[in-house]
């Protein structure tokens, strides 16, 4: 942004923000960190890493508008179980992106000061284990803050959902007449687990369709 801009944008976001007080706020704002790549073809950009770094950049502002809001609970989606089917190039850098992300996050005065805990959300088996280490080291450095939350969901996906959802029930019904049971990984279970099975279990839960990676009502 150049110098003619930056005060006009300073004053247009005061602006904004005084309006944005006045009506009744969300205490937890879902976001899904999507549309990088075509940004990156739309700006001429060289490829889609130089795409998804911008909005890694972007993310630290949209992150300092919701803690001026007062919003409590932010959840983030940077990448689905869907994504990792990618160009395996292109996935690679995306990872990279994601975990320089997660270590800046961690180290950033900002989180500790406002006391904001970090939690990763997903099938994290799926994750290289140098992004696990990570999300491990963010985790543990902020596990006793509990002023605001910040969800990074990485690794998630409809039929994961499911899967872990649908191995949590059976686990709680037979924990209650005491009995433990030992159920696969949500990993291993999409593995082994028949597309028929899953179209079943889906075709049950009515009103629900996949879209992104994400289960949403129609």
């Amino acid at each position: 942004m150049n110098l003619l801009k930056q005060p006009l944008y300073y004053i247009y976001t005061k602006l904004l923000l005084s309006e944005v007080k006045k009506n009744l706020l969300p205490n937890h704002l879902g976001l899904i960190l999507d549309g990088n790549r075509r940004f990156a073809e739309e700006k001429g950009l060289k490829n889609a890493t130089e795409g998804h770094k911008k909005g890694s950049d972007k993310l630290d502002e949209v992150l300092n508008w919701c803690l001026d809001l007062g919003i409590q609970v932010i959840t983030i989606w940077v990448l689905s179980v869907e994504n990792l089917s990618r160009d395996s190039q292109e996935v690679e850098k995306l990872l990279g992106v994601i975990e320089n992300k997660i270590g800046d996050l961690a180290a950033n005065p900002a989180i500790h000061k406002n006391r904001e805990r970090i939690k990763a959300v997903g099938c994290l088996t799926v994750l290289p284990p140098s992004i696990r280490k990570t999300i491990k080291q963010a985790e543990e450095a902020t596990e006793n803050y509990d002023n605001y939350f910040l969800n990074i969901a990485i690794g998630y996906g409809d039929r994961q959902e499911i899967a872990d959802a649908f191995k949590k029930l059976l686990e709680d019904k037979y924990a209650r007449i005491g009995i433990r049971l030992k159920l696969v990984s949500s990993k291993q279970a999409l593995l082994l687990s028949t597309k028929s099975a899953f179209d079943f279990y889906i075709s049950i839960l009515r009103g629900i369709l996949a879209i992104s990676g994400m289960i949403t009502r129609t």
